[in-house]
């Protein structure tokens, strides 16, 4: 879930110039306003779905984007 200048990427694990593995960690944290208040740190696919919750409900939301023609 994270871009890079590296194409070889396996598993967690980044190849180096010199062909040493090095494991690269990231962190997703997910905070918004109604059940995680503070930054929570949580695995990638749950991040996703909150995430892709959170897109749907703000496009389902016609006051963000309305359905009607002139609202």
């Amino acid at each position: 879930m994270k871009a890079t200048d590296e194409y070889v990427h396996l598993m967690g694990f980044v190849r180096s110039p010199s062909l040493q593995l090095i494991c690269t960690r990231f962190e997703y944290l997910w905070q918004d306003t109604e059940n995680f208040k503070r930054p929570t740190k949580m695995p990638a696919p749950t991040y996703i779905e909150h995430l892709m919750a959170w897109v749907q409900s703000n496009i389902d939301n016609e006051a963000v984007f309305p359905s009607k023609i002139g609202m």
